[in-house]
């Protein structure tokens, strides 16, 4: 069984022989092997800021991978935070697959509904840890919302300096 404790190359060599056979010289026999593993590096997305009931699209990437394996995504779910401020499409939580060295990105909407910060955080759970354990990532969502009237009034009373009642 090969168990690779780092992402390399090993290499091994070992020899038989049959004890009762004298004519046979000794076999070698070559073992060869590479420890792989997946990468993967979350990538939080931030909106900025939006006037109060408006919206903004991103096609965010949201995953780095590397390493020298697939990456697998078993799920993606939300954690907490003010999940309704954010909009994704439900076919992105769906386990995936995703080739070494690539990014990962996937259409959000931001909608202003109420005034102030919006966070949300999202868990990725993936196999890029050794022997294909599982392990969590996230991903943090956030953008602010504007009030759209930003006027600011003053108002200014005057009065005659005497004034003379009757």
């Amino acid at each position: 069984r090969f168990i690779p404790h780092s992402v390399q190359t090993f290499d091994a060599s070992v020899y038989a022989r049959v004890v009762n056979w004298k004519p046979h010289q000794p076999v070698e026999i070559k073992l060869k092997g590479e420890g792989i593993l997946p990468k993967v590096a979350t990538v939080d997305v931030d909106f900025d800021t939006i006037p109060l009931r408006s919206q903004k699209d991103s096609t965010a990437i949201v995953l780095r991978t590397g390493g020298n394996d697939i990456l697998t995504i078993d799920s993606l779910y939300w954690v907490n935070g003010d999940k309704g401020a954010f909009d994704i499409d439900a076919s992105y939580f769906s386990g995936l697959q995703i080739p070494p060295d690539s990014l990962y990105s996937m259409p959000i909407r931001f909608t202003g509904e109420s005034i102030g910060m919006h966070q949300a955080r999202i868990a990725v759970v993936h196999d890029a840890l050794p022997a294909y354990k599982r392990d969590t990532s996230y991903i943090l969502l956030q953008g602010f919302v504007r009030n759209n009237d930003s006027s600011r009034y003053s108002i200014q009373l005057s009065a005659p300096n005497t004034v003379y009642s009757c």
